[in-house]
């Protein structure tokens, strides 16, 4: 007999004003030794994870960066909106 995965059977997360999927905050959290002001989670109709954005502070950026790039090699997208932001993607 195999190993069947257990399966969630608890419906998506949805948002109780309007039954849309909901998106989840954190505050004040740590990824490893760095302090995370704010983790936003998007969970999807399914209850899946659909997207993951955590904030760093600008003077832990150079390690967040380093890190990224150490693990997962340069970004698959870089895109200028300001001049004084600029977003990537792992």
């Amino acid at each position: 007999m195999g190993n069947a995965p257990i399966r969630d059977q608890r419906p998506p997360p949805r948002c109780h004003q309007t039954g849309r999927p909901q998106r989840l905050i954190a505050r004040n959290v740590h990824l490893d030794q760095l302090p995370v002001p704010q983790l936003t989670l998007d969970m999807n109709e399914q209850g899946g994870l659909e997207s993951l954005a955590y904030e760093f502070s600008m003077d832990d950026m150079t390690e967040v960066l380093a890190g990224l790039s150490a693990r997962h090699g340069k970004p698959i997208s870089t895109s200028i909106k300001e001049d004084s932001y600029e977003d990537q993607l792992w």
